[in-house]
């Protein structure tokens, strides 16, 4: 049984259209995989774009706190509540041992001198001074810290004037702020 040439190329024909084009199926696929490779592209630099902008965000987040730190020790040093003086002259970075001592009891003492100034001023933070020589003791001047929370610190060299023996001493002023 011979399939006669009308036949033939009507199966031809039929064949044809029920199977779609070769070429147009390839240039689908390319244009498939073109997308999807610059979507991967977009979501690498989506990703490494994030990860950048949260390491910039922790470091100045880092500098905040030291600020905040050097911040309060200026305050603190700036104080005239602790400041030498002779003669109403102030010594520049100098605290007089009884101020400190009577500063340090007043603050410990009245806690609503500690809630509604000084928190104010010093905030949530530990301030202490270390004497270094010849007087080696610590005097913690402010203590409000929060426990387990990040801590930034700023040491300020200062000296300790001994009104009653008339001497100096040289110390370290530590200010530990927590946030």
């Amino acid at each position: 049984m011979k399939l006669n040439e009308i036949e033939w190329n009507w199966m031809k024909n039929m064949r044809m259209k029920n199977m779609p084009n070769k070429k147009a199926q390839i240039k689908m696929l390319e244009t498939i995989l073109v997308m999807f490779v610059l979507f991967v592209i977009l979501a690498l630099a989506m990703i490494f774009y994030f990860n950048a902008q949260r390491t910039s965000i922790t470091q100045q987040a880092s500098e905040n706190k030291d600020a905040k730190a050097i911040e309060i020790s200026q305050a603190v040093t700036a104080l005239i509540e602790l400041q030498c003086s002779q003669e109403d002259i102030r010594d520049f970075n100098c605290f007089d041992l009884y101020r400190l001592e009577s500063m340090k009891n007043k603050i410990k003492n009245d806690n609503n001198l500690r809630i509604n100034y000084y928190h104010e001023i010093f905030e949530n933070s530990v301030i202490y001074v270390d004497g270094v020589y010849p007087i080696s003791e610590r005097i913690t001047l402010y203590n409000r810290s929060l426990g387990n929370s990040s801590r930034s610190r700023f040491f300020t060299p200062i000296s300790l004037y001994d009104p009653s023996e008339k001497t100096y001493s040289f110390a370290i002023l530590t200010v530990d702020t927590y946030s």
